[in-house]
């Protein structure tokens, strides 16, 4: 298969996500990259604040997600999410932005990493197989916090305040990163 094809194929099929269509915050970004000629996406997320629940043996773990929100959230937001508590371990995540891009040569792959990693997406890296290069960009942001164990919080409202005000000051930032990629890519990708 060439580049032309597997990026024709990939950006025909309907999005596969959970919620069905691209995150507003990272879409003049991805439509800029996939508009171009040696570049196109194959996943996005824009950042998100999540509540998962997981439980399972030592081997295997299964997580339910309980909330996610790709925007900041409010104290009463995140509470709401929790309640009723299972009966496993509760975590709160705040994940930074991730964009997999295809790229048509090693040369595309290792500027789009170093545009990434100027405006501190500092995680990027080229992910290269027999037939296939690809990008991986990936912000540092992140939290990931237990806060309820067998049904029971184990941190303080304020605690909870605190978290919830950490992780949308750091999906802010995520939001001005991918606004500095599309800016930065403009430059040479066009538009």
């Amino acid at each position: 298969m060439t580049f032309d094809h597997d990026k024709a194929m990939t950006l025909s099929r309907p999005d596969r996500s959970a919620i069905g269509s691209m995150d507003e915050a990272v879409k003049p970004l991805c439509d800029l990259i996939n508009g171009s000629d040696n570049y196109f996406t194959t996943s996005s997320c824009a950042g998100r604040i999540a509540v998962m629940s997981e439980s399972g043996d030592h081997n295997k773990q299964k997580a339910e997600w309980l909330f996610v929100s790709h925007h900041p959230i409010s104290i009463t937001t995140l509470k709401s999410s929790l309640f009723p508590l299972p009966h496993h371990e509760v975590w709160f995540r705040q994940e930074s932005m991730i964009l997999h891009v295809m790229c048509r040569t090693h040369e595309d792959a290792f500027t789009l990493v170093g545009e990434a990693r100027e405006v501190g997406l500092k995680r990027s890296g080229v992910i290269s197989s027999k037939n296939r290069i690809v990008v991986e960009v990936l912000g540092t942001e992140r939290l990931e916090l237990p806060i309820a164990v067998n049904g029971e919080l184990v941190v303080s409202d304020e605690y909870l305040e605190l978290i919830v005000d950490i992780a949308n000051k750091k999906l802010k930032r995520t939001r001005e990163k991918i606004k500095k990629l599309k800016n930065r890519l403009s430059t040479f990708l066009g538009p």
